[in-house]
């Protein structure tokens, strides 16, 4: 659920504002209400930031075998950082020219073996001895002259001949004399790999300090906090104050600190339009799906709704259809118990995955798919748990999934124009959800006629009626404002008749995207055993075995991989856009974020 917040205004004296800081700091609950302002110390911190996190990018994740340091004062950071920039830049600059000198050597590769100070001897001697790079109708330019074709390609011909500078012209010019011969040249590049790799060792040996850099990056963004709430702090002669919320449960704490600290406050209701900070709080068992919505990076506003418990249960079962197979559970299942078993306490992320897996092992039985294998699914008990319906390897079986999936996918939009109505309940805009949900039942006889099959499932007339009647109940409600009348309210309506009716339309192809678990179930199951066909397929004796193992494991790999991609794509997608969508959320909210000391620091009491 959405935790209630209230919005604050604390005021203390201006010359106890930095210890006000820091001890508002050890409190913890505010979410200070910041603008972008900016200072010398601000600007001076964000370089500084800037700096380490240049460094931090460029450094090799391996430190050797030098063990790490896990702390170093800020200006030894700062040396630190200067010493990698100029190594790094070091490096550009000589990769520049490796890759200068490749381009001279392969330019000189077409020459072959020479030397230019013999070159520069002859024409000390008097003889002009010049090369050319011609295309093939220009060679008879030189036909008057002494000419030695060295190389030539398609579209070039590489000559040295001996002619005076005179004979020169725009068809005919010397390409001079170069300053290295070929094999000189791949010294050089030779040379200037090791001169790079000696330098990248160099780096590398600066491992060891990211530790104490990503310490030194933690405690510039503490103190760059601490400065923009500092800057934050509105000035009135000799009192000073800011704004912020903090959960209404939260209350007593603040009081408690400002009756100790002598701070004044004013603690009140958000207004419409403030930038009121969403914090989720949920019980246990919901509170496993914020690993992925903090993966998504996605906050609701807080004026919107906490869908977790319903993204929980819907994510739960299209998991289970997209990956398919029960045996993939299994393994899902035994690796979150074996992390289970080596953590001190158990991550939302790990009592999620256990919770996927037995919902895929469970979908998995029933559908008979044990690593694709229709001769497993037909050993004793697993035979027992299979519903002929919808087993994986009945060929009948696909149009019951489909329409499990039509069925579940008109529950999910359904449900989120349910709750919209309730939400909205009294105001009349609640009867447009109303509508929404009425329209919405009525499409899902529609994509069955249109998708499943139009003899076994004829659009009845009732179905009509309710497409008819939702889409009218929409114009009359939808736009009904608190505040306005009930026919500006239908005006509006009838204005947006275009906008509403390709939501109409879109409603529609929602329900039909939930096809996309069948769709990518049945693949699933398809390349399985696909993959089982290919290793069984080898014969018999120990080397066919071997190699029909490694097959198999490589392909159920691969399979497991696109699988948990796959959730990512269209499980996500479906609670995201589809449902959150219809539920009218847009996960443009802020994350509650209190100003608060840094963990990671343990920062001593001052």
């Amino acid at each position: 659920m959405i935790v209630t917040m209230k919005k604050v205004f604390l005021v203390t004296m201006a010359e106890h504002r930095e210890d006000t800081l820091k001890k508002l700091k050890k409190l913890g609950v505010l979410h200070v209400t910041t603008e972008k302002k900016t200072s010398d110390s601000l600007q001076t911190l964000e370089e500084q930031r800037g700096r380490v996190e240049r460094c931090l990018a460029f450094l090799p994740a391996d430190s050797g075998k030098e063990a790490a340091v896990e702390r170093l004062g800020l200006e030894e950071v700062f040396q630190l950082v200067q010493e990698v920039n100029d190594l790094t830049e070091e490096v550009r600059r000589q990769e520049d020219e490796l890759d200068h000198l490749k381009k001279e050597a392969e330019h000189m590769a077409v020459w072959g073996d020479f030397s230019p100070a013999d070159l520069r001897y002859l024409r000390e001697k008097g003889i002009d001895l010049r090369l050319f790079s011609l295309p093939p109708e220009k060679v008879t330019l030189l036909q008057d002259y002494p000419a030695f074709p060295l190389s030539r390609t398609k579209t070039r011909h590489y000559l040295a001949a001996i002619l005076p500078e005179e004979a020169l012209s725009d068809n005919l010019q010397d390409l001079g004399l170069p300053q290295y011969n070929y094999l000189e040249l791949l010294d050089q590049v030779e040379n200037k790999r090791k001169d790079i790799e000696s330098l990248r060792d160099k780096l590398k040996g600066y491992g060891k300090y990211l530790p104490a850099l990503h310490h030194a990056l933690e405690e510039l963004n503490d103190r760059r906090e601490f400065e923009t709430v500092r800057e934050n702090f509105s000035k009135d002669e000799k009192l000073e104050y800011l704004s912020g919320f903090l959960p209404e449960d939260s209350i007593d704490i603040l009081k408690k600190g400002a009756e100790k600290y002598g701070w004044a406050l004013l603690i009140t209701e958000p207004e419409e339009g403030d930038p009121v900070p969403t914090l989720v709080r949920n019980n246990r068992f919901v509170r496993m799906i914020e690993p992925i919505f903090k993966l998504l990076g996605t906050t609701p506003g807080y004026h919107e709704y906490d869908i977790s418990l319903w993204f929980l249960l819907f994510f739960s079962f299209f998991f289970a259809v997209i990956i398919g197979d029960a045996g993939y559970g299994a393994i899902f299942l035994i690796l979150s118990v074996f992390i289970r078993i080596k953590m001190r306490k158990p991550s939302d992320m790990v009592r999620l995955l256990m919770t996927l897996s037995v919902t895929t092992i469970a979908w998995g039985a029933i559908t008979g798919t044990w690593f694709g294998s229709e001769t497993l699914s037909q050993v004793f008990p697993l035979n027992l748990l299979i519903i002929d319906a919808i087993s994986s390897f009945n060929p009948t079986s696909g149009e019951t999934i489909r329409l499990i999936c039509f069925i579940v996918g008109t529950a999910h939009i359904v449900l989120a124009h349910f709750q919209n109505f309730l939400k909205k309940l009294p105001a009349l805009k609640a009867f447009g959800d109303l509508s929404w949900l009425v329209m919405v039942l009525g499409l899902y006889y529609v994509v069955l006629n249109l998708v499943l099959d139009a003899t076994k499932y004829p659009i009845p007339s009732y179905a009509l009626i309710m497409i008819g009647s939702g889409l009218l109940g929409v114009f009359l409600f939808d736009k009904q404002e608190k505040g306005t009348s009930f026919f500006k309210g239908v005006l509006r309506g009838l204005t947006d008749f275009l906008p509403t009716f390709l939501s109409g339309i879109s409603a529609f192809s929602d329900i039909i995207s939930y096809i996309r678990l069948y769709a990518v179930g049945l693949a699933t199951v398809a390349i399985a055993g696909s993959f089982n066909s290919m290793a069984a397929g080898l014969g018999s004796g120990v080397v066919a075995f071997i190699a029909g193992a490694l097959i198999a494991v490589f392909g159920h790999s691969l399979n497991l991989a696109m699988g948990a991609l796959s959730v990512i794509v269209h499980g996500v997608r479906l609670n995201m856009l589809e449902y959150a969508g219809h539920r009218g959320i847009e996960w443009t909210g802020i994350k509650y974020e209190p100003f608060r000391e840094n963990e990671k620091l343990k920062e001593k009491e001052i």
